[in-house]
């Protein structure tokens, strides 16, 4: 798992170990001592919360390590930086959607919000900003270093900007906050869309 790997693929790989070894941890905790001022219900919840977060964390070493390698040799460490990136934000993404799913399950309460976020918001985010670096062309191994790393942190800023965008409107929609802050909040993201996309075609114009 980390002889004759690459740095990127170390990071990963100690990441998603500290995942699962945390994960673990607190599971056996739960297990052997439980507090008894905790509801069982909350208790029932967490267990496979930490479960859901071992089992996933397990499974992505197992593909990253078997199965697909995101951490090529032949890409610049900036498009491997960038898919261990997104690799973390899809976990987070896993997770909040364990949350909502759980707490239908345990507390009949389920988010709405929190699901179409996902579907709508996230999910196509990070679809659009892979598909965009898999024609190699922002995050290329002949590019500049320097360039490569404005593509990265351009490429980021575009992901939060636009899902700053895409979640004021879904707050608009579900009446969970106040309009005007939600147009103030939509109105500079655009704008510093419109910065970071004029700094990437200036850093790229001769590439």
């Amino acid at each position: 798992m980390f002889k004759g790997k690459n740095k990127v693929t170390k990071i990963s790989n100690t990441i998603f170990l500290i995942f699962v070894m945390l994960a673990s941890l607190s599971l056996l905790s739960m297990f052997l001592n439980a507090p008894k001022d905790v509801a069982k219900v909350d208790l029932h919840s967490n267990m496979i919360l930490m479960g859901i977060y071992v089992v996933f964390s397990a499974i992505i070493l197992w593909i990253t390590n078997r199965k697909i390698d995101l951490y090529k040799d032949e890409y610049s460490v900036s498009r491997q930086v960038f898919n261990l990136f997104l690799l973390v934000s899809i976990m987070s993404a896993i997770l909040m959607l364990g949350v909502n799913v759980l707490s239908y399950v345990f507390y009949k309460k389920f988010s709405w919000y929190s699901l179409i976020l996902e579907l709508f918001c996230f999910i196509p985010i990070y679809l659009i900003a892979y598909m965009e670096v898999s024609k190699d062309k922002l995050l290329n191994i002949n590019n500049s270093k320097k360039v490569n790393i404005c593509n990265l942190v351009i490429i980021i800023l575009l992901m939060n900007y636009s899902s700053i965008v895409l979640s004021s409107l879904l707050q608009m929609l579900f009446n969970s906050v106040d309009v005007i802050i939600a147009i103030k909040n939509i109105c500079i993201s655009l704008i510093w869309i419109a910065i970071v996309l004029i700094a990437h075609k200036l850093i790229n114009k001769d590439v």
